[in-house]
């Protein structure tokens, strides 16, 4: 059988999961090698918009498919598979390491003394969910203003869309970053502290899904500005119409959707969205 290339590109967040499917998906399918890509997922769905060779797109957010690959093209088959939560992430090197809680932390990020880093909303979901987790929060602990003195803070790092994410950890574990509202997976999986949220602003609990929806980012897309509003935390993974190898990756989906890829997402931190639905036309 003729070798195939699967082009993969994926939000970063999913790196690690990424590198222990390659080998299983070079044990099922041994004609198959995978060439992926992390970044942000919204930078990478405008990278497939403009021609780039993609078979397989996974997304931290599922509505990034709907909102940026369905409109304008055609896809092949889009599902859900996993669900996140978003925590606040810090290093024994952070700024006040040894006093953030669960009760202080939102006052300890306005501190002009402590960085807060971020993506960049524009190219990536953890980036805008940053902002939605600070919306929320200020409405749930009844703190007007409270967003805008954490954004404000003159020590806040919104990072180039290019920094890697290796970078970004090294950055957190030396202390140079103090804090990012990260992703429970990224956390846990790479041995920072944490800090949880309430399930009220940490993106991850659907009981409160009508309370996210009163946070909002405005997007700045190639197409134009799109808003996003606040939602459970859902990835997805799409195949588009310009795939090449779609039945390469409909092989991958069926690895990270079998027993052994959910196995696989719950031992890197993310939980598997049990109802995989398949949402294409």
């Amino acid at each position: 059988m003729q070798e195939s290339t699967l082009h993969i590109l994926h939000a970063g967040s999913l790196s690690r999961v990424m590198e222990e499917l390659r080998p299983r998906l070079t044990e099922r399918s041994p004609h198959l090698s995978l060439l992926g890509r992390g970044g942000g997922s919204v930078a990478l769905a405008e990278e497939i918009l403009r021609g780039a060779p993609c078979d397989l797109y996974l997304t931290a957010d599922y509505r990034n498919i709907e909102d940026l690959l369905r409109g304008s093209g055609k896809l092949i088959r889009a599902v859900r598979f996993a669900c996140n939560e978003k925590v606040l992430s810090f290093s024994g090197a952070s700024r006040f390491a040894e006093q953030v809680n669960e009760t202080n932390w939102f006052e300890l990020l306005a501190d002009p003394e402590v960085c807060l880093a971020s993506t960049p909303p524009d190219a990536d979901p953890g980036g805008y969910r940053t902002l939605m987790v600070l919306q929320l929060a200020e409405l749930h602990y009844g703190r007007p203003g409270l967003a805008a003195r954490i954004l404000d803070n003159p020590k806040r790092l919104v990072l180039p869309a290019e920094t890697p994410t290796h970078e970004i950890n090294a950055m957190a574990r030396s202390g140079v970053i103090d804090y990012m509202i990260r992703y429970r997976s990224s956390s846990v999986d790479l041995g920072f502290r944490t800090v949880p949220l309430p399930g009220e602003i940490n993106l991850g609990d659907p009981r409160h899904a009508s309370f996210y929806k009163k946070a909002s980012v405005e997007l700045h897309t190639a197409g134009g500005a799109i808003t996003v509003r606040g939602e459970p935390i859902v990835y997805g993974a799409a195949i588009p119409e310009s795939a090449k190898h779609p039945e390469a990756a409909e092989a991958f989906l069926e690895l990270l959707l079998s027993p052994e890829g959910t196995a696989i997402l719950e031992r890197r931190g993310f939980t598997p969205f049990t109802a995989q639905i398949d949402t294409a036309p």
